[in-house]
């Protein structure tokens, strides 16, 4: 059983070669990860080295640059002893920022040229109505001589049709990783500017509408 999952036996590394290549060529648009390696030996010797346990040549990395976790061992690192374990720790921060973006959207980046392209309509057409939302509620603010919460829509408005360029760009460019933080920036936006509206206008909205 030991010679069938070692290194450098055929199956295990033509495993290995086909599942680089999946994760190389895209074929799964979703697919994401992170790869790490334990570095002490579950049980401590003065004989060998017993940190840095995987070698360079056993530590393929299939999602960018793998990462050594301190104080883990072959047990821990899959079940950390704490929430305030190094493996926990890389764990959740890869579930907040690659796993959780990918989730909370159905964007897929990885679609022929005619659903980007209408992906990137659909976009544009929701930013001219968000635009004119902004307008809209700025000319009766304004109307209101709501200086101050006027002054901060407008900011907001530039600041979104900054991210909202940004966006469609890293979408163009199919980073899925950039364009979900930057439609999470975009979110941020749109929530301030309910807020100053609802605060602005308290109890006169049923009809209107804010992005």
């Amino acid at each position: 059983m030991a010679g069938e999952v070692a290194r450098d036996n055929d199956f295990v590394m033509d495993l290995d070669a086909r599942f680089a290549d999946l994760v190389a060529q895209r074929r799964l648009p979703r697919l994401v990860g992170l790869d790490a390696f334990e570095n002490k030996f579950i049980i401590p010797s003065r004989i060998w080295n017993t940190e840095y346990v995987v070698s360079a040549v056993d530590s393929a990395s299939y999602f960018g640059a793998f990462k050594i976790v301190p104080k883990s061992d072959h047990f821990s690192i899959a079940k950390p002893t704490s929430v305030s374990h190094p493996s926990h720790q890389l764990l959740w921060d890869f579930f907040e920022t690659r796993f959780r973006p990918l989730a909370s959207t159905g964007v897929d980046f990885a679609t022929s040229p005619s659903q980007v392209a209408s992906l990137l309509k659909l976009l544009q057409e929701r930013a001219e109505w968000i635009q004119s939302e902004f307008d809209k509620f700025i000319e009766k603010l304004n109307s209101r001589n709501k200086n101050k919460e006027v002054k901060q829509l407008k900011e907001l408005k530039a600041h979104f049709l900054s991210l909202h360029g940004k966006h469609l760009a890293a979408i163009r460019y199919g980073d899925q990783i950039l364009a979900h933080e930057i439609n999470r920036k975009i979110q941020d936006v749109l929530v301030q500017a309910r807020g100053i509206v609802r605060r602005a206008i308290k109890g006169e909205m049923k009809g209107d509408y804010m992005m």
